[in-house]
């Protein structure tokens, strides 16, 4: 079993840059957090297969 991650993924992968940039996604977050702006400064994606030894 795995423990992976990534990060910085959104500049290098077209249709999540989209999403970052053309979607509501970012008036949604600043609604919920009361924010005037919302930057997407770094994204983290984890992955932990079941059973992997190793810590998360």
């Amino acid at each position: 079993s795995r423990y992976v991650f990534e990060y910085w993924t959104w500049p290098q992968t077209p249709p999540f840059e989209d999403v970052i940039r053309n979607s509501p996604l970012g008036e949604i977050a600043g609604t919920l957090m009361q924010a005037n702006h919302v930057h997407m400064v770094m994204d983290n994606w984890f992955m932990r297969e079941a059973g992997a030894s190793n810590g998360a």
